[in-house]
């Protein structure tokens, strides 16, 4: 299973060019609000027409806008979930799942449907509408009705978004199960990380309608390769960087110098540490290891975030650096003298070319 997509969407103060391959697993679509992650499902999905490119899916050309080749929604295979379900509401929940089988034999609809429903624990609900059902109930018929049509390309715009916590965690396990089991390509939109780095494979991320970069998740998050991928991957901190030596960069924001690991970028631009691999030390002789005290502490239920200023540095307030640790380590260091020990270690570090 394949689906390669090479297209643009010119609008009034947008412009959407993007091109991409997924194969048979899952691609999570990251990006602000406004850069286009929803407008690419909709050109693959034939809801929106693109004015250049072409769309390729399991060899079938969906789109191809040199040789006028534009098929409709309902030829092209596709499932799609959007944000808001899109359930017809004047329809029960066994009418909507069955909608996109109305062509098929009615042993055929029948079979499909009786798997769905038992798939997705529907069966007691079958003869409510929409009006009658939760968000995590209407989130499933929504899916079940994407999946019966067996499509080759399935589409998730932000499934979860409506719902919260709790019904996102025990929604988000059945999704899993479901997508381990389907045979397809999956193109996932979320803006919450965590559920990005679980649920998806590969990611792609998108700044104002062009792909700041794409990969494997891990690598993404390890080794952001610009500082668009690193901000959209929830890296908060960042400095400009000097090359000092092959091993030695200036964090021109931190105040500081930090020891790498070779080699440098040709055209080295930023470094950066994601704020849960700062680590408080004992030791003052360990490489990367500075004085600092806290300019703020942040707390939530499991975490503090600290922000750190380094002693000695003169930075601007604003780049000062973030450490999350979790409550444990929190109780021990609050306790320690100042100025505490901050290590940033060489392995940690990640650094961004121009």
């Amino acid at each position: 299973m394949a689906l390669y997509a090479d297209i643009e969407k010119n609008l009034p103060g947008f412009k959407l060019k993007v091109s991409f391959t997924a194969a048979e697993n899952t691609l999570g679509l990251l990006g602000a609000s406004g850069s286009g992650k929803t407008m690419t499902l909709r050109c693959i999905a034939g809801l929106i027409t693109p004015d250049r490119g072409k769309i390729v899916l399991n060899g079938r050309v969906l789109f191809d806008a040199e040789k006028g080749i534009n098929l409709p929604s309902r030829k092209r295979k596709v499932g799609y979930l959007f944000q808001n379900y899109a359930l017809f509401p004047h329809l029960s929940v066994q009418q909507n799942i069955s909608f996109g089988l109305r062509n098929l034999p009615k042993q055929e609809q029948n079979k499909r449907l009786a798997a769905a429903l038992e798939m997705m624990n529907l069966n007691g609900l079958v003869k409510r509408y929409p009006r009658e059902l939760s968000g995590g109930q209407q989130q499933r018929v929504a899916l079940a009705r994407a999946l019966v049509p067996e499509p080759e390309v399935l589409l998730l715009d932000e499934p979860f978004s409506a719902l919260d916590g709790n019904l996102r965690s025990q929604l988000e396990e059945q999704l899993l199960e479901t997508l381990e089991k389907y045979r397809g390509c999956t193109l996932y939109i979320t803006h919450n990380l965590e559920e990005a780095y679980r649920i998806c494979t590969e990611l792609l991320l998108l700044e104002e309608g062009r792909i700041a970069a794409s990969g494997r998740k891990a690598e993404l998050f390890e080794r952001p390769p610009n500082s668009v991928a690193a901000r959209l991957t929830g890296c908060k901190n960042l400095s400009r960087a000097r090359a000092i030596t092959t091993d030695t960069v200036e964090a021109l924001d931190w105040g500081c110098r930090l020891q790498v690991a070779p080699p440098l970028p040709t055209k080295l631009a930023q470094i950066g540490i994601r704020e849960h691999h700062l680590s408080f030390v004992t030791d003052k002789t360990l490489t990367n290891t500075f004085p600092c005290r806290p300019k703020n502490v942040t707390e939530s239920p499991h975490t503090v975030t600290l922000t750190l200023r380094l002693d000695g540095a003169h930075n601007h307030p604003a780049h000062a650096l973030q450490a999350q640790l979790d409550k444990d380590l929190w109780e021990t260091l609050r306790k320690q003298p100042y100025p505490w020990l901050v290590r940033l270690e060489p392995a940690k570090l990640f650094l961004t070319g121009e």
